[in-house]
């Protein structure tokens, strides 16, 4: 129920890949299933990783099988070679990138079948956002990709590959300043923050929501590189502390039972460059059962209002979109057409922070990089620069019926 962050390998037993008649060749790969600490909740996950550096993905879960995530990248490998122009430039660009063992198996594979004109845009707000600790083995997966791309790029080329034709980005904006005019473009997501959110949505038949509107799953990150808050009731942070969960790195969905059925919260706030927002209150009338509390009895605010407790949150959402509304047709000054600036998106979310708190007793708020958001904008450019001879993005995706499921799709 909750999506795990991912640390070091601590223990292995070797994986000995037989030969295959795809493009991979997995027989010169010596590859490791281990197991480490997550980072989000107090627990242990498996993991496979590439012997001799921290390159690695997390397999704990039922799409994220190993199999699962071989036939995967067998897909986009195969798909690439046959259908993408090799002496033309190709960007391949990965949404959620983190410990890059699948991007290094594609990268090294695209290499060796002819693709010289490669280069990597890996994106992830935890190349930036670390604990200490997680930050150091960060450094080095990073440093690790690079490395053994280039090796595999001077073995196979006998020249050096350019360094700066491999970026590690923290927010998908970043892309538009490093994304060469008119490249071919393969875009892939394995396993992005809402899939596994997703598919427990869809198992435990709660409240459907399309994974643009979600706020679980999105990287925890400081206010100035925010565009989305979460404000989650103080029973709600008293529950996920019980279990574990940190709250330091990624937003959790948390599920709970009620009397008749399953539900999840997921309340906040998130905010486009270009002025529109979407507010969230999922779960809001399964709260307030859970606390006891009947829509017709009496709650007083924070500001000392008093109030009936069915009004509760659409007072909160009014008072939200009128102080939204104001604020932003500030900045705008009558150009409908200008867009935000991070200082303004961070300045609406630190005031929608405030007027939740006048709302809402023991609020915690959580300023969020959310990933549909950026994912969203990615796209909009990738769409309007990429190539048209090769323009495609393919996604590995949780599925509570088939357990994994794999998307594929024109950028256009």
């Amino acid at each position: 129920m909750f999506t795990p962050a991912v640390s070091a390998p601590r223990s292995a037993t070797t994986i000995r890949e037989k030969p295959s008649t795809f493009p991979v060749k997995w027989n010169e790969l010596d590859l490791r299933a281990g197991k480490l600490p997550t980072t989000i909740i107090n627990s242990i996950v498996t993991n496979q990783y590439l012997k001799g550096s921290q390159l690695s993905c997390v397999t704990g879960t039922e799409a994220g099988q190993w199999k699962n995530r071989k036939i995967f990248i067998e897909k986009v490998a195969a798909d690439i070679i046959a259908q993408c122009p090799k002496d033309e430039p190709l960007v391949f660009i990965s949404l959620g990138a983190d410990r890059l063992l699948t991007e290094y198996i594609l990268g090294k594979t695209l290499i060796e079948n002819g693709f010289g004109q490669i280069s990597f845009l890996l994106v992830d707000p935890a190349y930036i956002f670390s604990e200490r600790e997680e930050l150091k083995v960060r450094r080095q997966v990073l440093k690790d990709f690079r490395e053994k791309i280039e090796s595999v790029y001077l073995r196979t080329y006998q020249e050096h590959f350019a360094k700066e034709r491999i970026h590690y980005l923290p927010r998908s904006q970043n892309i538009a300043k490093h994304f060469p005019s008119s490249a071919n473009v393969v875009v892939i997501e394995s396993l992005p923050p809402y899939a596994e959110i997703m598919k427990d949505i869809q198992k435990y038949h709660m409240e459907e929501k399309e994974p643009k509107d979600l706020l679980a799953g999105s990287r925890i990150t400081p206010p100035s590189h925010a565009n989305a808050v979460a404000f989650i009731p103080a029973s709600y942070v008293r529950q996920l502390k019980q279990v574990g969960v940190t709250l330091r790195d990624s937003l959790p969905l948390a599920i709970f039972e009620s009397v008749q059925s399953y539900f999840y919260m997921d309340w906040g706030c998130k905010i486009q460059p270009d002025g529109t927002y979407r507010l969230s209150f999922s779960g809001e009338k399964h709260y307030l059962e859970g606390m006891g509390i009947s829509k017709n009895d009496k709650i007083q605010l924070e500001s000392g209002e008093i109030i009936q407790a069915g009004q509760w949150v659409p007072i909160l959402r009014t008072a939200l979109e009128k102080k939204l509304s104001e604020q932003i047709e500030r900045i705008k000054e009558g150009n409908l057409q200008k867009r935000l600036s991070p200082e303004n998106l961070t300045m609406l979310l630190e005031k929608v922070k405030e007027v939740a708190t006048l709302y809402m007793a023991g609020i915690g708020c959580f300023f969020l990089a959310d990933y549909m958001l950026d994912r969203e904008e990615a796209m909009e450019f990738i769409a309007s620069h990429a190539g048209h001879h090769y323009r495609k993005a393919f996604s590995l995706l949780a599925d509570a019926n088939t357990g994994y499921k794999i998307s594929v799709n024109e950028i256009s």
